[in-house]
């Protein structure tokens, strides 16, 4: 889901490439983020920064 540019997403392994898409599920742009090297197995999410080009 979207929000004021924010995304949630379930599940995220090894860095799955990730767009954004029109109504029409037509791709705008890819955004590229980095999630960390370690993850905090208590945390109930982590926060990334992406970048839509």
């Amino acid at each position: 889901t979207v929000d004021s540019g924010r995304v949630f997403i379930t599940d995220v392994g090894d860095n799955p490439a990730l767009y954004a898409a029109d109504d029409d599920m037509n791709r705008l742009c890819r955004i590229h983020y980095t999630l960390q090297k370690t993850q905090d197995k208590e945390a109930f999410y982590e926060t990334a920064k992406g970048v839509c080009q």
